[in-house]
């Protein structure tokens, strides 16, 4: 539930996995039998305790392979089989149910996705959660994201609803925003949670305040630079504005229909750039 890894990961684990960097930061270190690789990632107190716990557990078990792996028995290596019926029994004991009442059997790897999704959730950058789990490419990292816009809906809607006449809030501060139609702020807002979700917070630009001067700008920076492994990142951006496009003409919005338009030209540019590179 802490590092996210896999189950075979977990149960190759080392005596010797938790290491301290220069600053006393504990990291753990396991090995990715899917990426063929070491991982090594930093930890917190919980995970160096309860690996302590273990090593007095493991001590007292002879190890016949002298593999030094952590979770042993007698017979050796701990079974993935072994694990999955502890949780089964867990699920039972407290118990563990669904909306209807029965036992809900937890998978292993969706204490993977927890992980992910709390990451994504709390602001983390998605490449820093690509780096954390040890995904090779963004995009098996942007399942996370799609999870993540639920939030941002969720947490939007609440600040709206927190919004007094003439005043929008920041947490509890207040301050004044005359310039924007309270009345018609949550409609706008539901439909553009999108274009105004940011990876650090949310942009408030109004359609009535004018075309931002900002906005994506890294797409027309000289110094932006991509490759390939992010066209599937560059094409779901593409999608997605498409569509905020068909909306702003529908609903009549000309200043909101150029802007993204002007995305979208920059957006195939990039893209048809990267498709014919070598």
């Amino acid at each position: 539930m802490n590092v996210g890894m896999r189950a075979s990961e977990l149960l190759t684990l080392k005596e010797d996995c938790i290491s301290y960097d220069k600053d006393g930061t504990p990291w753990i270190q396991y090995y990715m039998g899917k990426m063929h690789k070491e991982h090594r990632v930093p930890t917190n107190q919980d995970i160096v305790d309860a690996v302590n716990s273990l090593l007095l557990i493991a001590t007292e078990i002879p190890d016949t392979d002298n593999e030094k792996y952590l979770f042993r028995n007698r017979k050796g290596l701990l079974q993935y089989q072994r694990v999955t019926a502890e949780l089964r029994k867990l699920s039972k004991k407290v118990p563990i149910t669904d909306d209807n009442g029965n036992i809900y059997y937890i998978n292993f790897h969706q204490f993977r996705h927890t992980v992910g999704t709390r990451m994504i959730n709390a602001g983390v950058p998605v490449i820093s959660v690509q780096k954390y789990l040890g995904h090779e490419s963004p995009e098996m990292t942007m399942v996370y994201a799609h999870i993540h816009d639920q939030t941002l809906k969720e947490d939007f809607e609440k600040m709206i609803k927190n919004r007094i006449y003439g005043h929008y809030k920041v947490n509890d501060n207040e301050y004044p925003d005359s310039s924007v139609d309270i009345q018609t702020d949550m409609e706008w807002f539901k439909h553009n949670l999108y274009k105004n979700a940011l990876p650090n917070g949310y942009c408030l630009q109004h359609p009535k305040q004018g075309k931002c001067p900002h906005a994506n700008v890294c797409l027309t920076c000289p110094k932006f630079t991509t490759t390939k492994a992010y066209l599937p990142v560059l094409a779901e951006q593409l999608t997605m504005t498409e569509k905020l496009i068909e909306d702003a003409t529908k609903r009549g919005w000309e200043r909101e229909q150029e802007h993204q338009t002007n995305i979208t030209i920059r957006l195939r540019e990039i893209i048809s750039q990267l498709e014919g590179s070598n």
